[in-house]
């Protein structure tokens, strides 16, 4: 066959049901504790691999027991079968270091002797935008076995894979030498960045002009330093036109972000008093984090138009006479004040929150004003150095990760490592271990006998389907993809429905994917 790129003349491109048996994976019923509890038989799930960095693995989060295995469309798969995760998303790969089944996110290689995993593992990782290509679906993606066995494989004779792996994990050893050194060095200038705050804070960082100096130790709370009370904002019903109100997502570090809010209804009175002005404060009054709670950004370079805050956030307007706003907010965001506020900080439903009499009685230095401007200057000189610095190993961080997919890619085009004519050749290669049939490669598989005679690819085959809003309905903070798929009754055998209805309820307003990093959340819309 073709593929899709020139290979050595060594070499043969085959498709993947060619050198493996591509085998899904499947779920227990996870309302029943029995699948789950005391399990021994491990359990693999997309979310294992999200950020793992090992090649091998060994187990999941959770085990499911031997009745959960057979109860469920998953299969007991032999050492050195090649995990590919088939959604949410596809690409992530591992090769098992020992018998162990997945849930139904992987299609997994099992493969015949012509391929050496390691070699499998790697080509994997290269051969994802070419599996994207055959998945199909709306909101997420998703490959099918029927589609995961058509991914074009080039087969290197067997001495030639082990040159190709060896070569690839030497340059990459390397390469991950340099990564651990640019994120020490971030490390790094993080901690730089606390210490020139807490210097602020402590009055080391400048010489001051007058008696009135840190190291006299003067303290003031926020309620000295304010013009006015401080305030909470609103936050009406979303609306498709209206007054501009801010989202919580527009606290990007020290400064709001303007670009990040909706639109609501406010009456009169509500648009005078929500008004952002230039130089106001804005503290969270609540996370989920105790780390981001009482975080702060300061209102500059206001759009032109009217934007109001929400009620998520506390408003401090600053008296202009006794302190400036970029001081306040420097200091603010110090390790000094963090632990005032961490400190404070009350939960309740795992949510952290924090009062407006919480801030008034948080303390900060005051020094004149003259003082203070020297203090901003002095800081906005060292932290523009440290973001110099942190965007130059951005950059190389970037460049580190284009420089690994080029790695795989000279890898797959036989360019990183020379061929050698005393090489078996692949086609030979894949003949002489073609006496190995798709029969014996499965039996090297555990199928465990189904309840009721049920198959590993067809275990919702007969369930009963339920449309995709409905199934949302019962689950208000949405649903990941895997499960809103057996939710609906659907199953591996019925993927391409469930993607055509999908698409139906996202086109007409009332199914929508948010993201947080690799996990995909899936939400009813209300009418």
């Amino acid at each position: 066959m073709n593929g899709p790129w020139q290979i050595p003349r060594s070499w043969v491109w085959v498709e993947s049901h060619q050198i493996a048996e591509i085998v899904g994976g499947g779920t227990p019923r996870t309302d029943d504790p029995t699948n789950f509890e005391g399990g021994d038989v491990p359990w693999v799930t997309p979310a294992d691999l999200s950020g793992y960095k090992d090649k091998y693995i060994s187990r999941g989060a959770r085990n499911i027991t031997r009745k959960g295995l057979g109860n469920s469309g998953a299969s007991l798969m032999p050492k050195g079968t090649v995990l590919f995760s088939s959604r949410a998303p596809i690409g992530y790969v591992a090769i098992a270091a020992n018998p162990l089944s997945t849930n139904q996110g992987f299609k997994s290689f099992v493969l015949r002797p012509s391929i050496k995993p390691d070699y499998a593992y790697y080509y994997l990782q290269r051969a994802k935008d070419l599996a994207v290509e055959l998945s199909s679906g709306t909101t997420f993606r998703e490959i099918s076995g029927a589609k995961a066995a058509l991914i074009p494989f080039p087969v290197a004779p067997i001495a030639e894979q082990e040159r190709v792996v060896s070569e690839i994990e030497k340059q990459f050893t390397r390469l991950d030498a340099a990564v651990v050194a640019l994120k020490r060095v971030r490390a790094n200038l993080k901690r730089y960045r606390a210490a020139i705050l807490k210097a602020a804070y402590e009055g080391r960082l400048v010489a001051s002009t007058s008696e009135s100096s840190f190291t006299a130790g003067l303290v003031s709370p926020v309620k000295d330093l304010i013009s006015e009370p401080l305030a909470n904002g609103r936050s009406p019903s979303s609306a498709t036109s209206g007054a501009k109100i801010l989202r919580l997502t527009s606290m990007q570090g020290n400064f709001l972000d303007f670009s990040e809010f909706r639109f609501g209804d406010l009456d009169d009175l509500n648009r005078n008093n929500l008004r952002v002005q230039e130089g106001d404060i804005f503290v969270a009054r609540g996370s989920g984090s105790v780390h981001l709670v009482g975080r702060a950004s300061l209102a500059r370079a206001l759009p032109s138009d009217y934007i109001a805050f929400p009620d998520t956030m506390i408003r401090i307007r600053l008296n202009p006479v006794v302190v400036e706003p970029l001081y306040f907010i420097y200091l603010w965001n110090s390790a000094v004040v963090r632990s005032q506020i961490e400190g404070i900080a009350r939960t309740t439903a795992g949510i952290h929150k924090i009062s407006q009499r919480d801030i008034e009685n948080i303390t900060l230095p005051l020094v004149p004003l003259v003082d203070q401007r020297k203090v901003i200057r002095v800081l906005e000189e060292k932290f523009s150095i440290i973001d110099a610095v942190e965007n130059t190993t951005a950059l190389d961080s970037t460049r580190a990760e284009h420089l690994r997919q080029a790695i795989l890619k000279n890898a797959f085009e036989g360019k990183l490592v020379p061929q050698e004519p005393s090489d078996e050749p692949a086609s030979i290669l894949l003949s002489r271990t073609a006496s190995e049939s798709s029969a014996e490669i499965s039996s090297r598989i555990h199928i465990p006998e189904r309840k009721g005679g049920a198959q590993p690819m067809s275990r919702n085959k007969g369930t009963k389907r339920i449309p995709i809003v409905e199934a949302l309905s019962h689950n208000k903070s949405g649903m990941s993809p895997e499960d809103l798929l057996t939710a609906t009754g659907h199953g591996p055998d019925s993927i391409d429905d469930f993607y055509a209805e999908l698409k139906s309820q996202v086109d007409a307003g009332l199914v929508k994917e948010t993201r947080s990093g690799d996990k995909i959340a899936i939400r009813a819309l209300q009418k």
